[in-house]
């Protein structure tokens, strides 16, 4: 196999789209979607890390969702995120209502077929970071979300 030549890279034309019925319609601003990674972690023997045990890991640790945007010359994409913050807290009572939502990614080829698709179930927004603004000419305006999740499963193109 090694001297087969495989037509499945990445660098051919792909691209992704991402929703929720919960979120703004939001994404056509996205630049980059970070799909999360899976930590697993044994039980602790005495501070030894390093020995091999034949047990599974004790706990599962799901990493957030991170989202890029370019933040349009309105800075509608801002005020959305802002204002859907906002619809949870209610500064008089002092709480803060967290709905959940389910959302979801796709990865398009150059063809328009869908190589595969994300379900994320129970997302809450955990995070509206920083937007740096600056002097720059040649640098668009970004703001980073976080999403937290209970889980997800993958759904792989089967033909």
């Amino acid at each position: 196999m090694a001297n087969k030549q495989l037509n499945n890279s990445f660098a051919v034309g792909t691209y992704f789209q991402w929703g929720s019925k919960h979120l703004p319609d939001i994404w056509q601003n996205s630049q980059t979607f970070m799909v999360p990674g899976v930590a697993m972690s044994p039980i602790e023997i005495s501070g030894r890390m390093g020995a091999r045990i034949k047990k599974q890991p004790d706990s599962t640790t799901f990493a957030s969702i991170t989202i890029d945007f370019i933040i349009d010359r309105e800075f509608q994409v801002y005020n959305d995120l802002y204002q859907e913050y906002l619809s949870h807290l209610d500064i008089k009572e002092g709480t803060f209502s967290s709905e959940t939502f389910d959302m979801w990614l796709s990865v398009i080829d150059h063809n328009e077929i869908e190589l595969g698709k994300w379900n994320f179930y129970n997302c809450r927004v955990e995070d509206i970071g920083e937007m740096m603004i600056d002097t720059f000419e040649d640098e668009n305006l970004t703001l980073s979300i976080s999403i937290a999740y209970d889980r997800y499963d993958f759904e792989k193109r089967t033909t």
